[in-house]
């Protein structure tokens, strides 16, 4: 059974990782990216649960990968217009029972 209260703050959390890239002037980094998907996101959290937060967020990701035991996804920075796209790549880890483990979250420049 799924816990509503756990399911809104986890997606208000990561609702505000997206309205800080839309909004904030900052330059979005690494690491507030990653402190957004620590509290919204922590270890031990569910395959599953990571998956449906992804899909209500509409972040692009890729299936489970049995091999690896990875999913990826991809968090567009829509603030810089020009030939050059920013965005981060997030890699979640999970253990043999399903499991958050780790991410880990990587800054992408895509251009010409």
């Amino acid at each position: 059974m799924i816990d509503f209260r756990v399911s809104i703050r986890t997606l208000g959390v990561m609702f505000s990782i997206l309205s800080f890239v839309g909004c904030n002037q900052k330059p979005l980094t690494v690491a507030d990216v990653d402190q957004q998907v620590n509290a919204a996101l922590p270890v031990g959290t569910e395959r599953a649960r990571v998956l449906t937060v992804l899909d209500s967020l509409r972040l692009d990701h890729s299936d489970f990968d049995e091999k690896t035991r990875t999913i990826g996804a991809k968090m567009e920075d829509h603030r810089k217009k020009g030939i050059v796209t920013h965005s981060f790549h997030i890699t979640f880890v999970f253990d043999s029972t399903s499991k958050l483990v780790s991410h880990e979250t990587k800054e992408l420049f895509t251009g010409p």
